[in-house]
Parts: structure tokens; sequence; C-alpha cells
């Protein structure tokens, strides 16, 4: 089965949202793996993952009734496996200086690369952000949730 191509410039920014997540997040240095969809084989990783996400789109519609892309949301997942202090305190880490590099506070205005992706989009907010432990299988993970609303009205 063949796949199409997209051909519009804007939607070809939309398509590249994922890939410079992918790409920002290994530039941290942070993580072992950072991936688009969730990791197979969790319970025989070491190391931090993050996972990219690309999740919804909103849509206005102009006078001529065409719809344009508002607003695209993704979804960071960073996951360490292990729940004990030092886990714990890492991904806290790591994902407040993920948090930080999207910027919004006085004195750090945040990274342009990361705000903008790169060009690929006008602006990037913090909608979400969530920790939590999980069991899976004889072991503990530990993942952390960053939800981001990419404005892409040009």
């Amino acid at each position: 089965m063949s796949s199409g191509a997209v051909t519009s410039n804007r939607y070809k920014k939309i398509q590249a949202i994922p890939n410079v997540i992918t790409d920002l997040l290994n530039s941290t240095g942070f993580f072992k793996q950072v991936l688009r969809g969730y990791p197979e084989g969790m319970n025989t990783f070491k190391g931090g993952i993050a996972s990219v996400y690309f999740q919804d789109m909103t849509f206005t519609e102009t006078m001529q009734g065409r719809n344009k892309p508002e607003f695209v949301e993704s979804v960071i997942g960073i996951t360490e496996k292990g729940s004990k202090t030092n886990v714990h305190d890492r991904i806290i880490n790591n994902s407040l200086c993920v948090l930080e590099k999207f910027g919004g506070l006085s004195d750090v205005p945040g990274d342009p690369d990361w705000i903008t992706l790169k060009g690929n989009v006008r602006n990037t907010f913090i909608d979400f952000f969530q920790i939590y432990p999980e069991r899976y299988g004889k072991s503990m993970l530990t993942t952390s949730v960053i939800k981001l609303k990419h404005d892409v009205r040009w």
C-alpha cells in the first residue's frame, strides 16, 4: 500500500512537528532513546526514553468555507525504569529542563528553536504536565507527560 505526499507548505510544517521535537529532545542528551510512538519491550530498557506523539489538530473555517489549521497538539512522554528517589528526581529534573526550553518565565524567556519548533509553528504553549509511577510486569516505571499546543495560524 502506498502513501500520499503532502504538497501544501502549511501541512509540510505541521508534518515536521514530531520530527523536530524528536531532534530537540535528542539534542538535550537526557535520554538514551527518543522515539515517535510508544517504545516496545519496556521491561528490558535501561535509561530514560522519550516518546513524541502527534495528538490532534483544530481548524477554523474561513469566509470562503475553507478549513485552515489553527492549533496542533502533541504529547511528550518521558519514561524511566524504577520509582526510587534518584529515578524520581532525575525525571523531574529532565522534565523541568524540557519545560523551561519552551519559556514563558520572566527570568528564562525560552529557546526560540523550541518555542517555534525551528520555524515550523508560530508559538508553542505548555498545556499540561503530570508525573506518575506505574507497575509494568515486575518493575516500576515513572512517566512524565507533557502536552503541548502549537499555534499554526500563519
